[in-house]
């Protein structure tokens, strides 16, 4: 055999042990992987509520740490050993797990070691009613779509046991979208919500319109700001559902349809 074929033959050696032998798991690669590879580990850290990318999370892998990018995501390369990771959440976000468990990916390299990294942040209660609320608050020059836009956004964080009291999305949507359009008629336009204090965790909270009670709850401090100025702040309260807090927002349908059936003449005033 001349070196040319020598080369060539050691060449496609070469590339079995690499590409080949690892898909199979010889017990000799196996060996090579176990004792000499480099790990790699990558993750993804999303909203248990929605599924969207977390932004900003502080992962802690062993004595070193990491950010999320904006698709929440992160990674780390040439690990000798995989080691614990914990997470650390951003503003507004709390752990749903501490840790982050990591489940190994196989690798069409002998001396790499892949492991997938994934894990999900709660949002805590103050983050969920501002999410609600903003619903509330008119963008100009909206057309019919961001409106309903809006208003569906607001119907996601409301909690089923205060759904039920409007029947369903599309008369919740018909009669806060009259509501704001009587508003604005009175100049009493929503213009701004903040948290004026964070949320406070109680226990065995009865809602005030059923009757029912809960076993926690959690109260948020909320300082609304209004067209003419006016501020005003108000407690509201969430409870879980599966594991997420949701809004009891305060008003019933009949709240709402009572102010319509007395400010509803304001809409037929030109202003």
């Amino acid at each position: 055999m001349d070196n040319r074929k020598k080369i060539v033959f050691c060449l496609v050696f070469i590339l079995a042990f690499i590409v080949f032998i690892p898909r199979v798991y010889s017990p000799l690669a196996g060996f090579f992987r176990l004792t000499y590879s480099k790990i790699n580990i990558k993750g993804q850290i999303t909203d248990f509520s929605n599924g969207s990318p977390v932004e900003m999370a502080k992962v802690w892998i062993g004595n070193g740490r990491t950010y999320t990018n904006y698709l929440g995501q992160f990674h780390w390369e040439d690990l000798k050993t995989l080691p614990k990771l914990a997470l650390e959440p951003p503003d507004g976000y709390e752990s749903y797990a501490k840790d982050i468990k990591c489940l190994e990916e196989s690798s069409p390299i002998v001396m790499r070691r892949l492991y997938s990294c994934p894990a999900g942040l709660l949002p805590k209660p103050e983050t969920i009613v501002l999410r609600a609320i903003i619903g509330e608050i008119s963008q100009g020059g909206e057309t019919e779509e961001g409106i309903n836009n809006r208003y569906n956004g607001f119907w996601q964080w409301v909690h089923p046991d205060r759904k039920v009291l409007y029947g369903d999305w599309e008369s919740f949507r018909a009669n806060l979208k009259t509501r704001e359009q009587i508003l604005k008629k009175m100049h009493q336009s929503l213009r701004s919500v903040t948290v004026a204090e964070v949320a406070k965790y109680i226990q065995n909270w009865t809602d005030p319109v059923s009757g029912k009670t809960y076993p926690e709850a959690a109260e948020v401090k909320l300082r609304w700001v209004f067209e003419k100025g006016q501020v005003e702040e108000t407690t509201e309260h969430l409870v879980r559902s599966n594991e997420v807090w949701l809004y009891f927002y305060p008003l019933t349908r009949s709240d709402v349809v009572r102010f319509i059936e007395e400010n509803q003449w304001r809409l037929k005033v030109k202003d």
